[in-house]
């Protein structure tokens, strides 16, 4: 064989292929949450619109939840659009926060920075309804 050919290998592509078929990414939300956020049909706020939360968006029960509002700190992702479902969403300012009462969702899509997003939304916002967190490896309520 030639020692300058290059013999493509997909196995890892083939992995990640049958892990998404197997839904091992619902793995997750071990707890349901946001599964029983879609049964509930609770107006959701997603806050924090990085990589993260766009995959998950793509893979688990969030892209079926009540979405109200797409909301991100950064003013390089204000004002654009994101499609979940056929729905076009403009991501918005901290502003639309002013509209939210206590019965509302936030999830918290930012992991490097849930904790600061989670004590800026209770202690100046003054929210008091339910938070989760999408963390790195897993999803809880706060």
């Amino acid at each position: 064989a030639d020692v300058n050919s290059i013999k493509p290998s997909f196995s890892l592509a083939n992995r990640i292929k049958n892990w998404f078929n197997n839904d091992n990414y619902i793995s997750l939300d071990n707890d349901n949450i946001l599964k029983n956020l879609v049964i509930s049909n609770e107006q959701v706020y997603i806050w924090g619109i990085g990589i993260h939360i766009q995959m998950m968006l793509g893979m688990s029960h969030l892209k079926d939840c009540n979405v109200k509002y797409l909301i991100d700190n950064d003013i390089i992702n204000q004002e654009k659009m994101m499609t979940i479902k056929n729905i076009n969403y403009k991501i918005e300012r901290l502003d639309v926060l002013k509209e939210i009462t206590k019965e509302d969702v936030v999830v918290i899509g930012a992991p490097t920075h849930s904790k600061e997003i989670h004590q800026k939304l209770v202690h100046q916002i003054g929210f008091k309804g339910k938070v989760i967190i999408i963390d790195n490896n897993r999803i809880y309520q706060l």
